[in-house]
């Protein structure tokens, strides 16, 4: 058996007892495997996307399309990760912002795949971020941090040297 320091038990980053379907805007990130630059490089403070690049950014776009009950906001795909806003409306069968991530996942993780014709290759963490968006501010300033974020890169690099989330608000 491994030894357990090396493999500390994952603490959950979601809310107790917050329905995750419940009408509201999320904040999500989700990382490539080990911040691989998948997805392109960033020139002239922009964000170039590759073949790869292309498809997180359609994929995103198709899952407004097979979920009626969301709304993408402003997004962003970087050369490591991806930054989305999306709000999620009343409707009795809503699915949870969990749900949604997975899915979104999976279409891109098959069609580069299948670009790749490496049925194993690994392209997401495991897991992804997200933040409870409360407030028509808070809202804005998310906007803000995902338009500018290309133009941080220069700063910072990748994303494993940026400064927390936090810095937004």
């Amino acid at each position: 058996m491994p030894n357990q320091q090396y493999f500390p038990n994952r603490q959950s980053i979601r809310l107790r007892g917050f329905d995750y379907s419940s009408a509201g805007t999320y904040f999500i990130t989700v990382c490539c495997h080990n911040r691989e630059p998948w997805f392109g490089h960033i020139e002239q403070e922009q964000s170039v996307l590759n073949q790869y690049g292309i498809i997180v950014s359609n994929s995103w776009r198709e899952l407004a399309d097979r979920n009626r009950h969301i709304r993408l906001d402003e997004f962003i795909v970087m050369p490591d990760h991806f930054h989305g806003l999306i709000h999620i409306e009343n409707c009795e069968n809503s699915r949870p912002i969990g749900r949604l991530v997975a899915a979104f996942k999976t279409v891109v993780c098959k069609s580069i795949r299948t670009n790749h014709q490496n049925p194993n290759i690994q392209i997401w963490q495991r897991n992804y971020w997200e933040h409870i968006v409360r407030s028509e501010i808070e809202c804005n300033a998310v906007r803000r941090y995902i338009r500018n974020n290309p133009a941080k890169w220069r700063l910072y690099g990748r994303i494993a040297m940026r400064p927390a989330f936090m810095e937004i608000f």
